[in-house]
């Protein structure tokens, strides 16, 4: 049991971490964007 949490935690820690890079990656685009039509107009 021991060994398949620790077998299995770098899998949901890496998935987080995809998440929150995809998320920042996202939100900085997002971002990037709103300023690019803010200059525009």
């Amino acid at each position: 049991m021991c060994r398949y949490s620790l077998y299995k935690l770098p899998f949901i820690f890496n998935s987080t971490a995809f998440l929150i890079v995809l998320k920042a990656f996202l939100g900085v685009n997002y971002i990037l964007d709103g300023m690019h039509s803010y200059t525009n107009s």
